[in-house]
């Protein structure tokens, strides 16, 4: 990621479509990485934002450290993030 001013508001969106991972800050592309053969699955884990999954873990050490308001949730691309 860029580097972004601390205690400012900043967008950041990720996409995912026909095997490209992209991400966005501030309306600007700023990773893209090819991966072919990722797959997304149902699990019995609840959907999360801002931290990641570890099954069996006692702790969840990997928390986003911040705060995150209005977020969207798409099951398809979209060609704006309005």
């Amino acid at each position: 990621m860029p580097k972004t001013q601390l205690g400012k508001w900043h967008h950041v969106a990720v996409t995912y479509n026909n095997a490209i991972l992209r991400i966005y800050v501030d309306g600007a592309e700023d990773a893209m990485k090819y991966l072919p053969g990722m797959t997304f699955s149902t699990s019995n884990y609840a959907f999360q934002i801002g931290q990641e999954i570890m099954p069996g873990a006692a702790t969840q050490p990997y928390g986003f450290k911040g705060a995150i308001d209005e977020v969207k949730y798409w099951d398809y691309a979209k060609k704006t993030f309005y």
